[in-house]
C-alpha cells in the first residue's frame, strides 16, 4: 500500500490535508487531538464505519465528523479495481476556532444528533475543495492570512449548506 500525505498547518496544527492511498481494505482514522473534520473525496470512494453507522463517501458526498474512533473501508468495487483513493480534509480544533471567530462556543443552544454526517457536495463546496487542493499542491501560497480566510470561508459555506442557524451553531 502506497500512502502520500500533504499537510498545511496553522499555529502548529494540521488544518488542511491531502491523502492519496493505493488500494486498501481498512484504515483507522488518524487522530491529531480533539478535532472535528470534513473530508472531501477527489478520487475513489469508501465507507466510513463507526460503532453504529456506515456511510458511503464519494465525489458527490463528503463526511462531516466529530472527533471519535472510526474506520475507512474500501468498497467492493474499489477493491476489485484496485482503485486509488484521494481525499482532501479540513480539520478544526476548539481553541483555533475560538481564535478565528472570537466566539464563546458554550453560548450555542444548537445541538446535533450525529457523530458522522454525509453532506452532499454542492457547487460551492466543490469549488472550495479545488481551492484547498491548489493550496496543498502549492504550499508556498498558504500564508497565515490566507489559511485563516480559507478556514473562515469553510465555516460560512458549511453553515449555509447544513442550514445551521449561525456560524456559532455550526461550530
Amino acid at each position: 500500500m502506497e500512502l502520500v500525505v500533504q499537510n498545511i498547518t496553522y499555529k502548529g496544527r494540521v488544518v488542511f490535508q491531502k491523502v492519496r492511498v493505493s488500494s486498501f481494505s481498512r484504515l483507522p482514522k488518524e487522530h491529531f487531538e480533539n478535532e472535528a473534520c470534513f473530508v472531501f473525496v477527489k478520487q475513489g470512494e469508501f465507507y466510513v464505519r463507526a460503532q453504529t453507522e456506515k456511510i458511503l463517501v464519494n465525489q458527490d458526498t463528503a463526511l462531516l465528523a466529530k472527533c471519535l474512533h472510526y474506520f475507512y473501508e474500501s468498497t467492493e468495487k474499489a477493491r476489485e479495481e484496485q482503485q486509488a483513493t484521494e481525499v482532501v480534509g479540513v480539520l478544526f480544533y476548539p481553541d483555533l476556532v475560538q481564535d478565528l471567530f472570537e466566539l464563546d462556543l458554550k453560548k450555542s443552544q444548537h445541538s446535533v444528533d450525529y457523530n458522522l454526517k454525509q453532506v452532499p457536495v454542492n457547487q460551492l463546496l466543490a469549488h472550495y475543495r479545488e481551492s484547498i487542493n491548489i493550496l496543498l499542491d502549492n504550499p508556498e501560497l498558504a500564508d497565515e492570512q490566507l489559511i485563516r480566510n480559507k478556514l473562515r470561508e469553510f465555516v460560512l459555506l458549511m453553515t449555509k449548506t447544513i442550514k445551521a442557524p449561525s456560524e456559532l451553531d455550526f461550530l
